[in-house]
Formats: C-alpha cells, structure tokens, sequence
C-alpha cells in the first residue's frame, strides 16, 4: 500500500449516508489558525459545528420493496457500468436516465439497509 499515512493521529468522524444534518459555520480562533494545518501546510478553510438529527426511517416511505430494488440493481448493473464508463471517458451525447434511474434505487436500497440498521430490521412500522 506504499508509504505509511503520515496524519495517522488525525481524528476523523464518518457518518453514514442519507444521515440528515445541520451545519453551523464558526469562527475559528487565531490559535486553532495558526496551530492547525492539512497534509500539505495550509491552514483550515472553515470550522463547523454538525448537528445529528433523527434518521429517517426511510422504509415508511421507499414505496418499492427491498427485494424489488435488489432485483432491479442485479438486472441493470452492466447497463449502469458501461454508462457511468461512458461518462468518465467524456461521452455526454448520450441520455443517461436509465443510469440516473439505476441510482435512485441503489440509493433507495441504500436506505432500507441503512433504516434497518437504526431501527432494527424487525421495527419496521
């Protein structure tokens, strides 16, 4: 993997997707300007206080079944490959909806798995 990370100690937070946030730009002071910088020596753009707030339970309102969406991301992954190679290497004349609708359910998918997760898988309501 090469040469280790050399910001090993940095903390970082990840959050799940989907997750709803609020976010408070604040001032930072002269000494967090001064005392923190990045892997290349600048200093912080901003700092900004997150708020959580209650994950959705996204399966109340995803009207597709789970199953249905797996069956539709199985059936349309090639299709969904050889369009997203076709929008890396430049080639936009193309109508990409049916990679946009390809998306959508992975990222509905996405929520029920993430909802199950938070909830519980049997608490759905």
């Amino acid at each position: 993997m090469g040469a280790e990370y050399a910001k090993w100690d940095e903390q970082e937070v990840l959050f799940p997707p989907f997750l709803p946030l609020t976010m408070e730009e604040m001032e930072l002071s002269k000494r967090e300007k001064l005392s923190i910088h990045d892997m290349h020596g600048n200093s912080p753009c901003g700092k900004y206080l997150l708020k959580l707030r209650e994950f959705p339970d996204y399966r109340k309102t995803i009207t597709c079944s789970q199953e249905k969406l797996l069956e539709k991301l199985f059936s349309g992954k090639k299709e969904a490959a050889a369009y997203l190679q076709k929008m890396n290497s430049g080639q936009w004349d193309e109508d990409f909806q049916e990679y946009i609708n390809w998306k959508k359910n992975l990222h509905d998918y996405l929520k029920f798995v993430y909802s199950a997760m938070w909830y519980g898988a049997e608490e759905q309501k």
